[in-house]
This record gives C-alpha cells, structure tokens and sequence, in this order.
C-alpha cells in the first residue's frame, strides 16, 4: 500500500509541476510586454487546464484510495494502473479538445487558449462555456466528491478512536489517528488552495471582477501546490524534520 501511495503522490507532484510550467511561461509576457495569441499562448493555455485538473483528478484518486485502503481494509488490485491508464489520457484529451472545437465552431476567428485576465493565457472568454465543460466543472465535481469521502472518513475514524479509547488502547488510538491523518493532507491541500482562484473564476462567469491583484495572488496560491504537496511528503516521512529544517535556514541567514 505504501508503495502505491508514495506513487500516486509523485503523479500528484507531476500535475503541480505542469501546473507551475504553464503559469511560469508567463515569464514570456513579462518581456513582451503584453499576450499575444499563437503557439506559445496555445502552448502556456493547454499545459495550466492540464495540470489544473490532472491534480484535481489524482488528488480525488489519493482520496479514493484513502477510503478504501483506511475505511474499508483493502487495497483495489492495480489500482495505480487503472489510475495512470484513464487519467493522464483523459486529460491530455481535455487539454487538446480545445482545438478541436476552435475549428469546428469558430474557424480561425477566435482563438480557443487567450489571455486570462492579462496574466497569463487559458480557455479564451469567448469559449466561456468551455471554461465549465471543461474546467470548472469538473473540479467542482472533483472536489465534491473528495468532501464527501473525507467527511465520511472523518465520522468513521473518530468512530473507531472513540471504541479504541473505550477499551483503553491510548497508544494504538494515536498510531491510528496520526497513520490516517497522513493520508488526508493532499487532497485537502489541493481544496483549499484551489478556493481563491475558482472563487474568482466564478464570480468572473457572474459578471463580478475582482481586482487584478487578487488574480495574481490567487494564481501563486494554487501555483504553490507543488511545493506544499512536496513539503508534506517530507516532513510526514521522515525525510525532513522542523529542526532540521530550521537549521537549514539559520546556515542560510549566516551565509547572507
């Protein structure tokens, strides 16, 4: 089982990277001054939708193996397999339909991937229905799922603790919760990171424009679910500890 966590987890780091690529080549705009609509937009718009929602889609599957692994005792036959086989090809798919549906309903009128509030390039507001089909609502979808598994695990779990703690095994009460705690803070992560910036998506669909820096904020929040996921993964593995980590910063602040 951890052999399977520790690799949905690296899929899970996988999306944030492509996540973080895209919003990175926007580096592009900076020295260009402005956005321009061709390769490089198409480019920077098809690799944020990809890893935006790949990391919704493996942040649901870390939840969907939490449950079956914790609540219900065992682990699904090659369930990474059947994880890797659907979801990178679906989101390739829902990455690149766009062009697709550019050709057929707009020719070489609109371009499907345009400027995103003059940051950086996605789903173009001309294709606003597309930003639902195809983004929005399937996170929305994702994330309702994940709350309710966690709420049922929740109620489960402290159901169990309560039953340990009646029988007075203090000790494996805590080797429970600390255990299963650990497997909740992806997919927890990915929500409440994501809040802020499809908060101002949908009240963009609403006709209600947040100021420019709230985008921007927004957009570094979910950027940083890279670094976040991959800090958990280390300080709950062992592999780096506060105390080492606050050394690590003291030999910094003598270096400078």
């Amino acid at each position: 089982m951890k052999k399977t966590f520790a690799r949905l987890i690296i899929n899970l780091l996988v999306s944030d990277w492509l996540q973080s690529l895209g919003f990175m080549m926007s580096y592009y705009w900076i020295v260009k001054g402005k956005i321009v609509e061709g390769t490089w937009c198409n480019v920077q718009g098809a690799i944020i939708n990809l890893g935006d929602v790949a990391s919704g889609f493996w942040a649901t599957s870390i939840c969907l193996h939490t449950f079956f692994s914790v609540i219900k005792g065992y682990e699904p036959r090659n369930y990474l397999e059947i994880s890797m086989a659907i979801i990178w090809p679906l989101n390739v798919f829902i990455s690149l339909i766009g062009f697709v549906i550019q050709n057929r309903l707009h020719g070489n009128s609109y371009s499907f991937y345009g400027s995103a509030g003059g940051s950086w390039c996605w789903i173009n507001q001309e294709f606003n229905e597309y930003r639902v089909i195809l983004h929005y609502g399937i996170v929305t979808i994702l994330a309702s799922i994940m709350i309710f598994l966690y709420g049922w695990m929740l109620l489960v779990i402290h159901r169990q603790q309560q039953e340990i703690a009646v029988i007075k095994f203090e000790e494996t009460r805590k080797i429970l919760q600390k255990t299963r705690k650990k497997f909740i803070y992806y997919p927890v992560v990915y929500l409440v990171l994501v809040l802020p910036l499809a908060l101002e998506r949908y009240l963009a669909i609403s006709g209600i424009t947040l100021p420019f820096t709230y985008l921007i904020v927004a957009g570094c929040i979910f950027a940083s679910a890279g670094t976040v996921n991959a800090a958990i993964y280390g300080f709950t593995r062992n592999l780096v500890s506060i105390n080492s980590f606050l050394v690590f910063l003291k030999i910094g602040e003598e270096k400078g």
